[in-house]
């Protein structure tokens, strides 16, 4: 073969460059398969689960914060809306299948994404792809909290190539026309995607040439795409933050038995569209916690009767109720407060007077 060749790297510079032959990175961290759920060494993770600061930054938030029950990840995938696990539903709980592929559903409904089962979001055929330390594991296991990935688009889907279609043919992209139809879609937009080749001049290696397609665009993504993408998965974002567990307290019934004597009744109801587990399959400690029921005065300590002042409930699910009982010894007119609290869940307080 004849004429001019080349090689190609990405634009920067060389680490301790000593004049030596070039080679591409040993490996590109993916934080994706660097947290603590189902994690196993791979090229592409970190040495151990979370030993990046990014990595470690988003765990320690997140297991400080008890509040959160859900989490969204957005990527700049063939567009979809992936829901966990990445491992086999074989390690799902059968409740939580269910609950996770209804809310799929009506993410599916409201953006117009596909819903896709992580492992099948490959090219059709191939076996599926065994991925540890992923987000949904870890949220899934962990933190029992309602996880999904939003795969929001790219060059490929904004000249109106179908998820399925660019799954089946990824290893085949650069052999068709799409990069050339990527490029006119951007300057159609008024956007250039594709830098002419100059020369330049290196500071380790001399006289070279830069230009080509800006890569750092999320696989050629142009803008403008996202204005009609972002509101509806925005408008899921909040249907699902609304999904969360929530207290509710029925009325106090008093009764007065004379000498002091009262028994205090009410119920405590969940009505969250999920449990205060939200997953109920979730096994690490982060993910289990009792909803707790608490009487007591403002004016001076409450003598009870008959049990503890606090009753605790391993869970609650969704619409499900339970009742709690005090006999106590009081006086007239005095306060009584009656508290429902949960990590989940903002904490309710019925106040009144005996």
């Amino acid at each position: 073969m004849t004429g001019s060749f080349y090689d190609v790297y990405p634009e920067g510079y060389f680490e301790n460059y000593d004049g030596g032959s070039w080679q591409p990175a040993m490996c590109n961290i993916d934080m994706n398969r660097s947290f603590p759920a189902s994690w196993r060494p791979m090229k592409n993770s970190e040495a151990y689960p979370c030993r990046g600061i990014e990595t470690r930054a988003i765990a320690e938030f997140m297991t400080t914060h008890q509040n959160i029950f859900a989490c969204i990840d957005f990527h700049c995938g063939s567009g979809g809306i992936l829901r966990p696990l990445m491992s086999s539903d074989d390690y799902l709980n059968q409740e939580d299948r269910h609950l996770i592929e209804d809310v799929g559903r009506l993410a599916e409904c409201i953006t117009g994404l596909p819903l896709i089962h992580e492992r099948e979001y490959q090219e059709p055929g191939d076996r599926p792809e065994e991925a540890y330390g992923c987000t949904g594991e870890w949220c899934y296991h962990a933190l029992g909290i309602s996880s999904y990935v939003i795969e929001l688009g790219n060059g490929f889907t904004g000249i109106g190539l179908p998820t399925d279609v660019i799954l089946k043919n990824w290893r085949f992209v650069e052999n068709y026309d799409w990069l050339h139809q990527i490029v006119n879609h951007h300057r159609r937009s008024g956007k250039e995607i594709l830098v002419p080749w100059k020369k330049f001049t290196h500071p380790q290696l001399g006289e070279i040439e830069i230009g080509g397609m800006k890569n750092g665009l999320a696989y050629y993504m142009c803008p403008p795409d996202m204005v009609s993408v972002i509101p509806k998965t925005t408008q899921f974002l909040l249907e699902h933050a609304a999904m969360g567990p929530r207290l509710v307290l029925a009325k106090p019934q008093v009764t007065s038995f004379g000498s002091g004597v009262y028994r205090i009744r009410t119920q405590c109801m969940n009505i969250g569209r999920f449990g205060t587990t939200v997953m109920s399959g979730a096994e690490g400690p982060m993910a289990q916690s009792d909803v707790s029921i608490r009487l007591s005065s403002k004016e001076k300590p409450v003598t009870i009767l008959s049990r503890p002042a606090r009753f605790t409930i391993s869970k609650l699910d969704s619409m499900e109720r339970v009742s709690a009982e005090w006999f106590i010894q009081g006086t007239e007119n005095q306060c009584i407060q009656i508290t429902a609290s949960h990590c989940k869940c903002t904490t309710v307080t019925a106040e009144f007077h005996l």
